[in-house]
């Protein structure tokens, strides 16, 4: 009984760049939560995320989209970059992309603020966004996610209460 075993590499040319994704959160306020540090915002104030995604080639990638769900708790969002998201319901946003030459980046900003209810401090905010790319390569670095904690702000003090001993 004669046989060999080779191994035989197929090669899909509609599959051929690879996007990358970057989130950040820049926020004014930092916590510590169990000995760490945490990005933080108070309730009613901003906060921005960037949303970096990159072309690691090696041509040009073309008809991509960029999703990003962005919780109840973020409100008042703006974009940095034209063309305005391509769908926006209630905390999705859909970007339709195309033309990102192989070593090349762009940044989507969205800027926020943080909603004035919360149910509770520090109440953890993830944003998710995610890259979909039918000739992506090598999806796995096409996902991201970042949390930032909405902190309660402290309403005035009690006025003070007037003591009398009789």
């Amino acid at each position: 009984n004669n046989s060999i075993v080779d191994t035989v590499r197929v090669f899909d040319p509609d599959r051929n760049y690879d996007l990358s994704l970057i989130q950040i959160a820049f926020t004014d306020t930092s916590i510590e939560i169990n000995g760490d540090s945490a990005k933080a915002v108070l309730q009613g104030e901003a906060c921005r995320y960037d949303l970096i995604v990159h072309n690691n080639g090696p041509v040009i990638a073309n008809n991509f989209t960029v999703w990003s769900l962005i919780p109840d708790s973020v409100e008042n969002t703006s974009y940095s970059i034209l063309p305005l998201p391509s769908y926006q319901n209630s905390d999705t946003l859909i970007w339709q992309l195309n033309g990102l030459e192989a070593g090349n980046s762009i940044t989507i900003t969205i800027n926020s603020t943080l909603a004035d209810s919360l149910p509770y401090t520090p109440f953890p905010i993830e944003i998710t966004s995610r890259i979909i790319a039918k000739n992506d390569t090598f999806e796995t670095n096409n996902n991201a996610e970042t949390v930032i904690y909405g902190i309660k702000k402290l309403g005035p003090p009690p006025d003070p209460t007037d003591l009398a001993i009789t």
